[in-house]
C-alpha cells in the first residue's frame, strides 16, 4: 500500500469514528405510547419496541410520562425478571428522563411503582 493510500485510509477511519458520535440517536421508549401502560400486549409491547430498534454506544433513551404516575428504575437482570426493586442502580422520577447509553451491554428498566412492572412496564435492550 502506498503512503498516499495509507493516509487516505487512516483519514477515512478517523472521519467514520467521529461521525458515529455525531449520529447518536435519542430513542423515545415505547414510541408514540411513551412510558405508559401498554395496550393489551403486556410485557410484549416494550419487548417488541426494543426489538424494532438498534441501540448503539452514545445513543440515549427518552422515558416520557406524567410525573407522579410512573417512574424509571434501572435494575439488574434478576430484579427485571422478578419485577422487584431490591438493588436499584438508578431511580428517576421526572416526567421526561433522558438516560445515556455509554457502553455496550444489556440494560434493564422497570417502572418501580407497585404492580406497574407486572402489568408490562419493563424493557430490556442491548447496546452494541
Amino acid at each position: 500500500m502506498t503512503s498516499y493510500s495509507m493516509v487516505v485510509t487512516v483519514m477515512l477511519a478517523v472521519v467514520l469514528l467521529a461521525a458515529r458520535d455525531t449520529f447518536a440517536v435519542e430513542h423515545k421508549v415505547g414510541g408514540a405510547l411513551g412510558w405508559n401502560y401498554p395496550p393489551n400486549q403486556g410485557a410484549e409491547y416494550f419487548a417488541n419496541w426494543a426489538a424494532q430498534n438498534a441501540f448503539h454506544v452514545g445513543d440515549s433513551l427518552s422515558f416520557e410520562y406524567i410525573a407522579g404516575t410512573h417512574n424509571v428504575v434501572q435494575v439488574d437482570r434478576s430484579d427485571y425478571d422478578a419485577c422487584t426493586v431490591t438493588r436499584p442502580m438508578q431511580l428517576y422520577n421526572a416526567n421526561k428522563v433522558i438516560v445515556n447509553l455509554p457502553r455496550p451491554g444489556t440494560y434493564y428498566y422497570i417502572c418501580g411503582i407497585k404492580g406497574h412492572c407486572d402489568y408490562g412496564m419493563k424493557v430490556a435492550l442491548t447496546v452494541t
